[in-house]
């Protein structure tokens, strides 16, 4: 399963590849630059994308804005990571098609868990 990671933040970034080094079967591709993530987004096929909410130039909303308008990608799940901690980020990244929102610091167990229902529901299982 190929898992997409965005984030501007290196340390974030390495720390979300590291949680999701444990688990199993997983092919993991990760961009500092949502940019160059939308463009490899468009050339290829993904089963999670896990994206931050606060970057330059094109932030974790309008990135899933533009994911959603690519051919194929309409019901890929998309987890979204946040530092912003009120109620109103979640609702405004549920509404612009995030399937699942958490807040940082990450709990690692909830991670764990969000990660593996949204793969198996997208898969089916």
């Amino acid at each position: 399963m190929k898992i997409v990671i965005i984030d501007d933040d290196p340390e974030s970034l390495a720390l979300v590849r590291a949680a999701l080094q444990n688990m199993d079967d997983h092919q993991i591709i990760d961009f500092l630059l949502p940019t160059e993530a939308l463009a490899w987004c468009i050339r290829n096929d993904l089963d999670l994308v896990i994206v931050d909410c606060m970057m330059p130039k094109l932030d974790g909303m309008a990135f899933i804005r533009q994911f959603r308008a690519l051919e194929g990608k309409a019901n890929k799940p998309i987890l979204m990571i946040s530092s912003r901690q009120e109620k109103h980020a979640r609702y405004q990244a549920l509404a612009f098609g995030s399937t699942d929102f958490l807040t940082k610091p990450l709990d690692i167990n909830k991670f764990y868990d969000s990660v593996k229902n949204l793969l198996a529901n997208h898969l089916g299982r």
